[in-house]
């Protein structure tokens, strides 16, 4: 019959060294040089419409760690060459088996340079090592974050922004992109895309949906195949509880089709003004025989930018006008934003690029 008293002796080492006995590594053995922390996420920056009034900052962080090894965790504050250390935060057991999840939440001022944070794991016992490791602290990589001040600052579309970048993803979905058409965005609370029929207004088959924040600046929408669509993003400031303000986009429309959905013609410049480089010759006036050709690159690359495929464009057409030979064109081949042409008694040749669509990609009907 077993010894009472040893039953008792084992039970108890398993109890407090439960690796002796599972034969699994001691969760809470650990070196200078081991990373269990996730990078920290920064889950909300802030915005602060004053001056000068501090923003709440919330952090989280995951680490594969048992809490019972701990003492505490920290979160250090860098910011401007300053560093403070907060202890006491908020930290427990996360769904996995181990894993630690550290929450923090601080007020910061806006404006300077970026705030840098990152967490410590204040190491609680030594469990069998010797007795300065229950002082080791383990550091989480740092991550960064903005507190912005909207004082004075207003979000908009500039006039001059192009609509917004709308994609076709298969026959039933589109991804529509304005990064970058908003100055300020970061003092807007979210956007709503708006999305309709051609041809039937507003109130046909209109439909929305809003961003969570204001830092998404894309967005897939369903749309019916093979419809007419337009498309419109709507930037909102929440000024406060009562009043909220709208900022509209240039309104651009869409089609998808089974070659892959180019957009409307409208989003194609009809003609192209290229950047003009003399390459060799004199050109001028003169016309006086075959020394009067010049050479001359033409480069229209940045042209033809947003909201436009280049694989929808078949090709270009290059015009240009000689003293003596007058109106010429010179074929481009599909892909090229650039092209060499020898021109014969050209002081004023009025280069133009006009790009080729293919017959599906037509005018759309903004209603």
């Amino acid at each position: 019959m077993a010894n009472p008293l040893l039953l008792w002796i084992l039970l108890l080492v398993a109890a407090t060294h439960p690796s002796s006995v599972a034969g699994e590594e001691n969760p809470c053995l650990f070196t200078e040089s081991d990373q269990p922390w996730n990078e920290p996420e920064v889950v909300t920056t802030g915005v602060t419409y004053t001056e000068r009034d501090p923003v709440q900052v919330l952090l989280v962080a995951k680490a594969n760690l048992s809490f019972t090894c701990l003492s505490d965790v920290r979160l250090v504050h860098l910011h401007d060459g300053r560093e403070t250390v907060t202890g006491g935060l908020q930290w427990g057991p996360g769904t996995g088996r181990r894993e630690l999840v550290a929450h923090a939440s601080l007020m910061v001022p806006p404006g300077g340079s970026p705030h840098t944070f990152w967490f410590k794991a204040e190491m609680g016992r030594a469990n069998g090592k010797e007795e300065e490791q229950s002082k080791m602290s383990l550091v989480s990589p740092a991550v960064e974050a903005r507190v912005i001040s909207c004082y004075g600052k207003k979000a908009e579309f500039d006039y001059r922004s192009p609509p917004p970048n709308v994609e076709q993803v298969d026959m039933s979905h589109v991804r529509v992109d304005w990064a970058g058409l908003v100055r300020n965005e970061l003092c807007l609370s979210y956007y709503i895309l708006e999305y309709w029929p051609s041809g039937e207004g507003k109130d046909g088959g209109y439909k929305e949906v809003s961003t969570p924040t204001a830092g998404t600046f894309s967005m897939v929408l369903n749309v019916p195949s093979e419809v007419p669509y337009n498309i419109r993003v709507v930037a909102v400031k929440e000024e406060d509880r009562w009043t909220q303000t709208y900022l509209s986009s240039a309104l651009t429309g869409f089609t998808t089709t089974p070659e892959g959905g180019c957009g409307p013609r409208e989003k194609y410049p009809r003609s192209i003004l290229p950047n003009v480089t003399r390459l060799t010759g004199g050109g001028g006036g003169e016309c006086a025989g075959e020394e009067a050709a010049s050479t001359y690159r033409l480069d229209w690359a940045g042209a033809v930018t947003h909201g436009v495929r280049q694989d929808c464009i078949d090709g270009f057409m290059v015009t240009f006008f000689e003293q003596k030979e007058g109106y010429q064109e010179v074929e481009v081949p599909k892909g090229r934003t650039s092209h060499e042409v020898v021109a014969k008694c050209c002081s004023q040749c009025n280069f133009r690029v006009f790009p080729h669509l293919p017959a599906f990609v037509k005018w759309h009907d903004y209603t």
